[in-house]
């Protein structure tokens, strides 16, 4: 279980890198092909990046009783990629860290 918690963690950490960076020479936020970002491979979760500036990890089985999507969203807010994350109900209580992705000095 703690494995699928960093690989879901990290995963959308290292999103947000290529984010900033590929908003920093575009200004404008892409899709995972469009930042080179890589969907990890997983029995647990399935990744889409299809919507540019859109992280979705999503549970192909509940985990502890979680199941639903992870996000996160960037934008162009006043010329910054801000980033807002959201999970399921409960997902608090297996990525604790996870509603800080994307805020400053959290990346």
């Amino acid at each position: 279980m703690e494995k699928n918690r960093l690989i879901r963690y990290f995963s959308s950490h290292t999103y947000v890198h290529l984010q900033d960076a590929y908003f920093a020479e575009n200004t404008a936020v892409g899709d995972f092909s469009a930042i080179s970002y890589e969907s990890p491979t997983s029995t647990v979760f399935t990744y889409d990046g299809t919507t540019a500036g859109t992280f979705k990890a999503t549970t192909i089985k509940a985990l502890d009783g979680v199941s639903g999507d992870w996000k996160v969203v960037s934008k162009n807010q006043s010329g910054r990629c801000q980033h807002t994350p959201s999970m399921p109900d409960g997902g608090d209580k297996l990525t604790p860290n996870f509603s800080n992705i994307g805020r400053d000095g959290s990346t």
